[in-house]
């Protein structure tokens, strides 16, 4: 710009702006707003300290991969049409609203159980009905909720910014690496090629790659359980086994008790007949 007015000021024109031009060239630049990227540990950790309805948004966000506003308009019917069957649970097809194509998002371990609890919830309140949203709150609520869970886990984000849409790009991240773009982009909703499209069937396969990544609940974690409940049974069993032989052995130590005495008894009597005989 000063290049431009010294030009104006050698050749002695006046340079003027008018008020639209002048807060175009002088207006300063915005500076370039930075998004804190989410790691499974924060997850982990705003887990902890999430009441249901926030572990809803936190858990079903990051398991879908839903834009904010498509996420808050999901309907109770959805879920209670799909929650049966093993991680990973197809929702079906969701029509999203920024690119107007339908995405084929998945509930992992964590969501499925997060929206069964959510949906009982809404039960004992009186507010099931499958024609109602999940959650009756704005796509900014939703942001907050976010927000306030990073900062109640003790997050240290700087001057990074936490949304909700880092649910999303916390997903696409993970599943990109997993699958290719075609596939992984149809699961969230994003444009791809009419001839790039595959079948739902497949998508799972592809999203069960990425569970490992993206679940709370480690599956390390259920197979210790798992291991621990074997050998509880297994102790069960061998408890059994040796009340069993207990049980044999007190038996046999009667039998040899009244043998014993049955003997002590016939030596008496021996004893009595040879002093008889004397």
């Amino acid at each position: 710009m000063s290049g431009i007015c010294s030009f104006f000021a050698f050749h002695r024109l006046n340079l003027k702006f008018n008020k639209p031009q002048r807060n175009r060239i002088w207006k300063p630049a915005k500076p370039v707003k930075k998004y804190y990227e989410l790691t499974l540990e924060d997850l982990r950790r705003m887990n902890q300290v999430a009441n249901p309805k926030e572990r809803y948004v936190l858990l079903v966000g990051k398991s879908l991969g839903l834009r904010a506003f498509d996420f808050v308009g999901l309907k109770q019917s959805t879920f209670e049409a799909h929650l049966k069957g093993e991680a990973p649970v197809s929702l079906g097809e969701i029509y999203t609203q920024k690119e107007g194509v339908e995405a084929f998002p998945f509930l992992d371990e964590d969501a499925v159980e997060a929206s069964k609890t959510w949906l009982q919830i809404l039960e004992s309140k009186g507010k099931r009905d499958p024609e109602k949203r999940m959650i009756n709150i704005s796509k900014q609520e939703v942001d907050l909720i976010i927000k306030k869970l990073a900062k109640r886990a003790g997050i240290n984000t700087g001057n990074e910014i936490v949304r909700f849409h880092q649910l999303r790009v916390f997903l696409c991240t993970r599943l990109s690496s997993v699958t290719s773009g075609s596939r992984w982009k149809q699961i969230v909703g994003k444009r791809v090629p009419e001839s790039s499209y595959v079948k739902s069937f497949n998508l799972r396969e592809d999203y069960a790659k990425v569970l490992p990544h993206i679940t709370i609940r480690e599956k390390v974690a259920q197979d210790e359980v798992n291991k621990l409940r074997a050998e509880v049974e297994e102790l069960r069993e061998e408890g059994k086994s040796l009340t069993y032989r207990e049980r044999t052995l007190m038996g046999k130590i009667e039998n040899l008790e009244q043998q014993l005495n049955e003997l002590r008894e016939e030596v008496k009597k021996l004893t009595k007949k040879r002093r008889r005989a004397f």
